[in-house]
């Protein structure tokens, strides 16, 4: 029999669940994404994108319980709705009382847990009994209607969706024209180019160093910030960052190199992350987004509600939006890039921003992917502590860096093809070609991986320049202090016209800046504070030295060693010894699970994509050091590291360790002895193969 205070109006229900809706999804999820307007721009959603975007999450939750409680009661009849119906309402309202707690206070998971499950059978009884308390729930629902309208009119969204895309050209007579060639890459710190005399490591970036060949070599120079959003409005536009908050779209960085060279030069541009040339002038194919990259808001806002509601503390992935921030179409986003770049009768500007190398690094040298979001390596790297963004211990960073460096060489061989490309079309030679980074990198222990702290400045400021000027054939190094705000004004210089705005950079090839003084915008993960407006000023000189006295310690690279990307730590040296040259113990010493193991059962090494992130867990203690084994070879090693999955191993090895067809992982516990310089190797019993 039906409660008097049980409405039998399906509207009244649905207000029931989108009041619901409102407080556990709406507001939490358009809040987050309205402060991280951005994302938006970096996956290439369009104004109407948006609009869809805010009012699915405003109604599709309510919408979806609605339809499932609708059908229930044309099936199973109208009292299994109505108590599906307060079963949803119980577990909505205890998931907002757990977001409450965890969001406000300090509470533990245990209390978190009782308090909102009590909660919600209080809400769940008075909804049962009180009229009034269906009426309450149901006005809630306008909450969703005005948290859509702030997304929408009162975020940083606003700057996105009234982006009209169009900015004034500017008139610029250049004296001296040429075709101008920007390469932007994304997340490389100039240590990881160098070798220890401090010159680019020809071996390992081959590339890279034939460029540097031919061109100026600013070493001595250095990103303004530490996000893409604000570093590449700053780089084009020659202008500091003055609202770390603005979002990187024509309106709100209308004097900027598309606008200034507009009317000289044909453009041919690719944006990966930003909105900066206007579509007047490059159209919309000028920027990366699919409806893939729409699809992919929906699990961010899920990942959202999940962190929020999830009474553990803290959560894997509790930085911002685990949206893969490296481009998995990034060759063929150069390769459609490049077939716009050629000769004509008037002077080009041709310039894209590359997400490469930027985590998540998931490419070998040869561009065979290894990870993706559901399968094989994480999108947030083991040992990446997801609170402060800074690797906890010395084998995770190394680790890292080791797989940073796999994926720059594969952006060292994407390099190589805009190279290839300017010099078959006979464009290289007269042309200005500018080869640069957004920011850098940190794999200091401890410390923010891009956030500026006192200790790792030299691997997160400090950027690749090079600038090879029309005619160019001769290289040269100039350690002159520059910063990336400095290439506009510089293009102004080779090309010789007047700036047609003021800027804060200065040309690199004009007289050397009368302080060395860096300056660096905050950062929600910066632990140095600003000390002009939003920047923070950091004395460049020892910093500087800093980076070249780092690059003195790298080990030399051995010409012809396939493992020398793979060799890192105490016991890079195993990997590429054979079994039998080892002193091996073969009593099971413990137990361990390989993770994905049928990704191990065909294997074709020459494929697109090979399972070479290798992990798993084992039964032996963190800080236990493991060596892992394909066809009684070593191919990597392991220090156990504690993760939200248990003690955990991983390492990434080259294509050519696997056989065509199934492949054993072995796992063996690495002994050091006294007797021996070389170690020994106990046998862990791997299950899964």
């Amino acid at each position: 029999m039906q409660s008097m205070a049980e409405p039998r109006s399906g509207l009244r229900r649905l207000l029931e669940l989108l009041g619901l809706a409102a407080l556990a999804v709406t507001q939490p999820v358009l809040d987050t994404f309205g402060t991280g307007a951005e994302e938006f721009v970096f996956r290439g959603i369009s104004a109407a994108g948006i609009v869809a975007f805010g009012l699915l999450i405003v109604v599709g939750p309510a919408l979806v319980f609605w339809g499932v409680t609708q059908f229930v009661g044309k099936v199973l009849g109208e009292p299994a709705r109505d108590a599906l119906h307060l079963a949803i309402v119980v577990v909505g309202v205890a998931a907002v009382v757990a977001q409450i707690l965890k969001g406000g206070t300090s509470l533990g998971v245990v209390p978190i847990v009782v308090i909102a499950v009590l909660g919600g059978l209080a809400a769940g009884f008075a909804r049962f009994r009180a009229e009034i308390a269906s009426l309450a729930l149901a006005a809630v629902s306008l909450l969703g209607v005005l948290a859509l309208g702030l997304f929408l009119f009162g975020s940083p969204v606003a700057d996105v969706l009234f982006d009209d895309g169009t900015a004034t050209a500017a008139t610029v007579d250049p004296s001296s024209p040429a075709s101008v060639v920007l390469v932007v890459l994304d997340e490389l710190p100039t240590l990881s180019l160098l070798d220890p005399d401090g010159e680019v490591d020809a071996e390992r970036w081959p590339n890279f160093a034939r460029l540097a060949d031919t061109s100026t070599w600013f070493r001595n120079s250095s990103s303004v910030a530490p996000s893409t959003p604000t570093a590449v409005p700053a780089l084009l536009s020659g202008r500091y960052p003055t609202d770390a908050a603005a979002v990187p779209v024509v309106d709100e960085h209308p004097q900027n190199l598309f606008t200034m060279l507009a009317g000289s030069h044909d453009l041919r541009v690719h944006e990966s992350v930003t909105r900066i040339c206007p579509e007047a002038l490059c159209g919309e194919a000028s920027s990366s987004g699919t409806m893939s990259s729409f699809g992919s808001l929906f699990v961010d806002a899920a990942d959202v509600v999940w962190q929020r509601t999830n009474p553990v503390r803290p959560v894997e992935g509790a930085v911002d939006f685990r949206v893969p921030q490296s481009d998995p179409r990034a060759d063929a986003n150069l390769d459609k890039w490049l077939l716009t770049v050629t000769p004509t009768d008037r002077t080009q500007l041709a310039t894209i921003h590359t997400i490469l190398p930027h985590q998540p690094w998931w490419r070998l040298p040869s561009g065979q992917q290894y990870g993706r979001t559901d399968r094989g390596a994480p999108v947030v790297a083991n040992g990446l502590d997801p609170t402060t963004y800074s690797w906890t211990g010395e084998f995770v960073r190394q680790s890292a860096r080791s797989r940073h460096l796999l994926q720059l060489q594969f952006a060292d061989q994407q390099l190589g093809k805009v190279l290839d490309h300017l010099e078959a079309n006979d464009m290289f030679d007269e042309s200005l070609v500018i080869v640069t980074a957004d920011h850098g990198v940190s794999f200091d222990v401890g410390e923010p991986i891009r956030g500026l702290s006192l200790d790792n400045a030299a691997e997160v400021m400090w950027i690749p320049m090079f600038v090879k000027t029309p005619n160019q054939t001769t290289p040269a190094l100039d350690e002159r202090p520059v910063e990336t705000i400095d290439i506009v004004p510089t293009i102004a210089d080779v090309l010789d016209f007047e700036l047609p705005w003021e800027v804060d950079g200065v040309s690199m090839f004009g007289p050397e800046r009368p302080t060395t003084d860096r300056r660096f915008a905050e950062w929600r993960l910066n632990s140095l504070q600003p000390t002009s407006g939003i920047m923070v000023e950091i004395d460049g000189a020892p910093e500087y030295e800093r980076l070249l006295d780092a690059a003195s310690g790298l080990p030399a690279t051995i010409p012809g060693d396939e493992w020398s990307l793979y060799r890192f730590g105490r016991y890079g040296d195993l990997l590429g010894r054979p079994l039998n040259a080892l002193r091996v113990e073969n009593a099971p010493l413990g137990t361990a699970q390989l993770a994905e193991p049928d990704r191990y059962l065909e294997v074709d090494p020459t494929g697109t994509e090979v399972p070479a992130y290798v992990h798993g867990t084992t039964d032996q203690p963190p800080g236990t050091n493991v060596a892992i084994v394909i066809a009684d070879t070593v191919v990597g090693w392991s220090e156990v590291v504690e993760t939200k999955s248990g003690p955990s191993w991983w390492t990434v090895v080259p294509s050519s360790a696997f056989m065509r067809g199934p492949n054993t992982i072995e796992l063996f516990t690495i002994v050091d002895t006294i007797e021996s310089d070389d170690p020994a190797l106990q046998r862990i019993v791997v299950q899964g193969n």
